[in-house]
């Protein structure tokens, strides 16, 4: 019994110790495309700038009301939530 638990804590250490040799580090989006060309990035709050939140909010507006101005365009058109 004690050779299995002896073996088991040797496993356990190991597995410790390679995972925490493996983990991978963060890359930037920067980092990344430089290895990869064709890479896009993921937009989410995090990683967008207050102009880009703000460009974004202004080009919303703008669908919102074309929808409005042209409701023969959007006639089949259903809204998507941000939920």
């Amino acid at each position: 019994m004690k050779v299995i638990s002896k073996l088991l804590v040797v496993f356990f250490l190991t597995f410790i110790f390679v995972g925490n040799s493996t983990i991978a580090k963060e890359n930037n989006f920067e980092e990344i495309q430089k290895k990869y060309p064709n890479a896009t990035e993921v937009l989410t709050d995090e990683n967008l700038t207050k102009a880009e939140v703000e460009e974004l909010e202004e080009l919303s507006r703008k669908i919102e009301k074309d929808m409005a101005d042209n409701p023969d365009k959007v006639m089949y058109a259903t809204p998507v939530d941000d939920n």
